[in-house]
């Protein structure tokens, strides 16, 4: 006598064997996960290269701090000056996210009270197609000992926004005692991380 096949073996009456392209595939791997990769196989050349340039974009933008700036390096040593430290042009421009500054040199004021304040006269201008915050916030005044305070005075006092080619000028000045050295007005939005722009006035 032939030996028992088990349930389920081909030739068992009342067993179906599923077969065609309905069946499913060895090891029960399904049809989709078989097509996700033989896709993933024909195209891992064009995923790959996406991947890369999406990162180099991401390194890019952490590099720029969200944004190009031109002025110059900074050619003279002062408290606090740090590498990625972008110092005024020759026409005391600095750009930076989208924004053009320019500052003039610190000037001694009179403050009105009798005595002299450093002052700047400081010209935002929105060099994009999208509106741009500004802040009074954004600048400071260092003085030649590297104590760095915010401005104490002067028509820039406000924070607000700049329409496409909009410009917004006012002055921005330090009341404290004068001292014989290097200022340093710096410009630090706070969109633009560790990226600053300088310009330094010799007293």
């Amino acid at each position: 006598m032939a030996p028992a096949r088990p349930y389920g073996s081909p030739g068992v009456v009342g067993v179906s064997v599923r077969r065609g392209r309905h069946a499913r595939p060895p090891g029960g791997a399904s049809w989709v996960h078989r097509g996700a990769v033989r896709l993933f196989n024909e195209n891992r050349l064009v995923i790959l290269g996406a991947v890369l340039t999406l990162v180099s974009v991401v390194i890019g933008i952490s590099v720029a701090g969200w944004g190009d700036g031109s002025g110059k390096p900074c050619a003279h040593f002062y408290a606090g000056e740090r590498g990625s430290d972008m110092c005024a042009d020759a026409s005391g421009t600095v750009s930076m996210g989208n924004l053009t500054v320019s500052a003039t040199s610190l000037a001694a004021t009179d403050n009105g009270t009798g005595g002299l304040a450093l002052c700047t006269s400081v010209t935002l201008t929105n060099d994009s197609v999208d509106q741009q915050d500004y802040s009074v916030a954004d600048f400071k005044i260092q003085n030649p000992a590297g104590e760095m305070a915010p401005t104490t005075s002067g028509t820039l006092r406000t924070a607000g926004a700049l329409g496409l080619g909009g410009t917004k000028t006012g002055t921005i000045c330090d009341n404290r005692p004068l001292q014989r050295g290097l200022y340093a007005l710096v410009y630090e939005p706070s969109v633009l991380g560790a990226r600053r722009g300088v310009w330094l006035t010799q007293h």
